[in-house]
């Protein structure tokens, strides 16, 4: 008998496998990046296919197999796309941070800290009413927030001779206070960050 195995996580892509099957590609709490089968779930007896959507997020039950793991189960929690879709600034910012989490992950790594920092961002940027140049500040922060916790940002630089990232990186909590404190160091960070992304040699 297969051990199943349980995980929250946040469906990034997927696509169709034959008549009935689908594949796709979850940010895991427990297993990092993973690709993942579900059989029969495009079926309209399925109780699997409505917790399949892109930007979904559930608890999965997983078996794994030789190449990728196979779903069992799906426990539906939220489904991310649907609950930014009314504010555009919101939704595309949601996008952009979980398509690069998809980029800058190479496959299995359990990693439960980058898990956190991304359900923490997205439930910060749900609740709070922000302006746009409060969701800039915002997407600046979950940028350095990730590309420190996967090795590509130097906490320790300091910007006009204050340690700015240390403030950001040390803590995954959220308020607006943090929003105020980097929006006077905007163009040094925007260029940090660029500087760190062009070092992933990914873009």
């Amino acid at each position: 008998m297969h051990e199943i195995y349980n995980t929250e996580g946040i469906i990034l892509s997927g696509g169709d496998i034959g008549e009935a099957n689908k594949f796709i590609n979850i940010f895991s709490e427990q297993f990092g990046l993973i690709s993942a089968t579900a059989q029969s779930v495009r079926q309209i007896k399925s109780k699997l296919r409505f917790g399949l959507q892109k930007f979904t997020v559930s608890n999965f039950s997983l078996v794994r197999g030789k190449d990728v793991w196979r779903i069992t189960n799906i426990e539906y929690k939220q489904n991310l796309y649907y609950e930014f879709c009314k504010d555009k600034n919101k939704l595309k910012t949601m996008i952009s941070i979980l398509v690069l989490i998809k980029k800058l992950l190479a496959g299995e790594k359990y990693n439960k800290r980058l898990y956190k920092i991304i359900r923490r961002s997205i439930s910060f940027l749900k609740k709070e009413n922000l302006s746009e140049k409060e969701i800039s500040d915002f997407e600046n922060i979950v940028l350095i927030r990730v590309l420190h916790n996967l090795g590509y940002f130097n906490e320790d630089k300091k910007i006009q001779g204050e340690n700015i990232y240390k403030k950001i990186i040390e803590t995954s909590s959220w308020s607006k206070k943090i929003l105020e404190e980097v929006r006077g160091f905007n163009g040094e960070i925007i260029e940090d960050i660029n500087e760190s992304l062009y070092n992933t040699h990914l873009f």
